[in-house]
């Protein structure tokens, strides 16, 4: 695994206030998660271990955030600076922050560690424009041609993705079921095998969401979104922040 920049390289002083732990914390979740790789395949106990972990970085964002005197806009344009000033990046470069291009939506990406298979830490910022959906995909899977049809068998790579909603409004589909969150107010946990998008149909303004995905987490595939392929049902998907 290649050498990490501390975040205080990186971000400005006044955004590390806001976080003061959050760097010890990624550490103490590379030492014991990073050559992890989740799939379909994993354990029930071993994928709640590494979505916890995750779970924990997400709230340690999203109680700075709520504590540091600092909002979603200015968290935005703070941690997208140093993004926009790396410039874009392609899929599977080596930079650790910058912005990717992928398909119709554009991130940032704030903290990039990669691992054996797909990545062991991402922290990407999303913005999906007000009204317009993600697309329905899945991690885990993979699509095949099974005599002239379409279907999906398991990948070598899966990975875990938490959303911390930054606005509200947003409204996630996982496995055919519907939560929406309050800024801030809730996480989404996305295992192997959950078929997800979301979109931001009221109000105004886009949907912004920091996305956090490790555990060998790397590109979903799109689907149909009344696909089931869900294989670890019994760990919740929306996770309280406090």
């Amino acid at each position: 695994m290649p050498e990490r920049q501390d975040l205080t390289e990186i971000y400005p002083e006044e955004l590390r206030r806001v976080f003061p732990t959050l760097e010890e914390k990624i550490e103490a979740f590379l030492a014991g998660n990073g050559k992890k790789v989740v799939t379909v395949e994993t354990t029930t106990e071993e994928v709640k271990q590494c979505a916890e972990g995750l779970q924990t970085l997400a709230k340690t964002i999203a109680t700075g955030i709520s504590n540091g005197s600092i909002d979603p806009v200015s968290l935005y344009l703070q941690t997208t600076q140093p993004a926009r000033a790396v410039g874009e990046v392609a899929v599977g470069s080596p930079e650790q922050v910058g912005i990717l291009a992928f398909g119709k939506h554009r991130y940032h990406i704030l903290e990039k560690v990669e691992g054996p298979i797909g990545r062991s830490l991402l922290f990407l910022l999303q913005r999906i424009p007000h009204r317009v959906d993600t697309g329905a995909e899945v991690h885990g899977f993979k699509k095949v041609d099974v005599k002239g049809k379409e279907d999906f068998v398991p990948a070598e790579s899966g990975g875990i993705e938490v959303y911390i909603p930054l606005v509200d409004g947003i409204t996630f589909h996982v496995n055919n079921k519907v939560f929406q969150p309050k800024a801030l107010g809730g996480l989404i946990t996305i295992l192997p095998g959950d078929n997800h998008h979301h979109s931001k149909d009221t109000g105004i303004g886009p949907a912004r969401v920091l996305i956090l995905g490790g555990c060998g987490f790397g590109i979903g595939t799109k689907t149909d979104k009344n696909l089931e392929v869900a294989k670890f049902a019994s760990i919740p998907k929306l996770a309280g922040i406090l």
